[in-house]
Order: C-alpha cells, then structure tokens, then sequence
C-alpha cells in the first residue's frame, strides 16, 4: 500500500512540472513581486513595471562583501539603462543604508526591508545576493555572494 500512495504522489509531482513547464513557467523560481517603501523617501512596486528585465540586488550597509561588489554593480547598472535595477537594503539602519548608497552612488532606488520579509520572499540565504528576472518577472538566474561584471553579464543574458 505504501508503494502505491508513493507511485501516485510521484505521478502527482511528473504532472505538475509537465504543466509548469508547458506553460513557460520555472520550475523553481515562480513569479515574484516586490513592493515597499524606499530609502529616498519614495515608494517602489514592481507590479506597476512590465516589458523590462529586472536585476534585484539585496544589500545591507553591514555587509563587507556588499562593499566590495558594489563598484561592479554601479558599473554593470550604469551600461545597461534598458534594464530595472532595484537594490533591496536587508535589516538595515536607515542613516546606514543612505550613507552606503551615498558612498557608492548606487544608481538605482533601493526598497527598505526593515525585518528581513521580502529577503525571505526571495529565498535569500546569503549577502549580497543578486536575482535576476526576465520581463515578465520570472527568475532565471541568481548570484549569491559578490558579483563581478562579468558574472553579472553572464547571468542577464539568462533573463533576456
């Protein structure tokens, strides 16, 4: 019996990534949104953006490695204007958070997310971590750890 109900829940599985898959769906990596305030002051939600890929950069002032990706990232954001940057700043002080983005020039708004939520949205298991998504935002590609130009190259090309 226990054979059955073992073969029925693995047929149950083949037919839901057969359906997944032949709608264009990942597997994996399901439509995301992201939504919240942002460290300008202003409001971002990405439901309201359509037709662009997407390149998600969760950050944290507190992070070493955030610092030491970020002149990559400025770069790679700075020669692809056809594509949305949006930094999401990961438990975090405010004054902390401006000050990095200051001394980085980061090049794109960065959403406040205070209590880790979006993060965990995300899966994030590790800073920074830079997701990907094509324009119909779905994820196709993610970094964790620091980024280089190269792999972040590598990786859009993915969502594109």
């Amino acid at each position: 019996m226990k054979k059955i109900a073992a073969a029925i829940v693995l047929c149950l599985a083949a037919a839901l990534v057969i359906v997944l898959i032949a709608q264009g769906q990942s597997v994996d990596r399901t439509l995301r949104t992201l939504a919240g305030p942002t460290l300008d002051g202003s409001g971002f939600d990405l439901s309201t953006i359509s037709g662009r890929p997407v390149v998600i950069n969760f950050w944290g002032s507190w992070c070493k490695w955030c610092a030491k990706e970020a002149p990559d990232l400025v770069a790679f954001a700075k020669a692809h204007p056809d594509v949305l940057f949006v930094g999401v700043d990961v438990n975090d002080e405010d004054s902390a958070a401006r000050a990095f983005s200051a001394k980085y020039t980061l090049p794109f708004l960065s959403v406040v997310d205070h209590s880790g939520t979006i993060a965990d949205h995300y899966d994030v298991t590790g800073y920074p971590t830079t997701v990907f998504l094509d324009s119909k935002h779905i994820e196709r590609a993610r970094i964790v750890g620091a980024g280089s130009v190269q792999a972040f190259a590598e990786n859009l090309q993915k969502a594109l």
